[in-house]
This record gives structure tokens, C-alpha cells and sequence, in this order.
């Protein structure tokens, strides 16, 4: 029998390894988060499939730098609600803060991260971002 609290606790670890990751600016840290390819969607871009990690983590420093250029330093993933779909299968629906130096908010927005668990881990292989506040039913 799974334990279901180890795999949500296991789940916890590679959000946070991952948004740890993100504010460091470790992109091959990041992107080895992702199972390849990964399909990421956003309101702005649709859904978009990224099947090679150095220009996913092109994609990432980008990102990150465009972040920086609005004051962004930090970012936290809160509000988690998991779903085990299988023993190695989730979906994790959250809401992402990032802040600048002083603590201000600069953005808030809902993201989805469906995960399956490999050899190596969870890894995520699609990320939606969304509107904050989304419940699934």
C-alpha cells in the first residue's frame, strides 16, 4: 500500500525544489523539474509543447531575466490543493505570488502542474497558468 502522505510530502518537495530553483535563476536546475517534453499553456501563448531542454532553459532565463527588469526577486507557490490521480500521477492547482525586494506583490496568478513520478522523482510534464483562485471540481 502507498502511502498517501509520503507522496503528497514527496509532491511538496519538487514544488518548492523547483520554485527554489526559479528564484536562484538555476535554470538547468529548473528545467530538470520537467519530464520532456512538456506542454506549457498560458492565456497569452496558448499551449505550447517544449521538447528540448537547452531552449527550454532559454525560454526560462528569458523569463527571469524579463522578471528582473520589473523589480521581481522572489516568488512563492501557495494555496497548493494536490490531487492523486494514481500512485504516480498528480495534479497540483496553486497560486503564485512574486514579489519584489521590499515584499511588494508584483504579479498573482493560478498555476496548474500535472506530475507523474519517474525513477529519478516528480516531474512535471504540463503547467498551466491561469487565473488565481481556480478549484477543480
Amino acid at each position: 500500500m502507498v502511502d498517501k502522505e509520503k507522496l503528497l510530502e514527496e509532491i511538496n518537495a519538487t514544488v518548492d525544489s523547483l520554485n527554489d530553483s526559479f528564484v536562484r535563476g538555476d535554470v538547468k536546475a529548473y528545467v530538470s523539474h520537467y519530464q520532456m517534453p512538456i506542454m506549457h499553456t498560458d492565456t497569452r501563448h496558448g499551449a505550447m509543447v517544449w521538447d528540448d531542454a537547452t531552449e527550454t532553459e532559454k525560454i526560462i532565463q528569458e523569463l527571469t531575466e524579463q522578471l528582473k527588469a520589473t523589480g521581481w526577486e522572489n516568488s512563492a507557490i501557495t494555496d497548493r490543493r494536490i490531487s492523486l490521480m494514481a500512485d504516480n500521477l498528480a495534479l497540483l492547482v496553486s497560486t503564485v505570488y512574486r514579489y519584489d525586494g521590499e515584499g511588494n506583490v508584483l504579479q498573482c496568478m493560478g498555476v496548474t502542474y500535472n506530475l507523474v513520478k519517474k525513477e529519478d522523482g516528480w516531474k512535471l510534464y504540463a503547467i498551466t497558468a491561469h487565473a488565481p483562485g481556480y478549484e477543480p471540481e
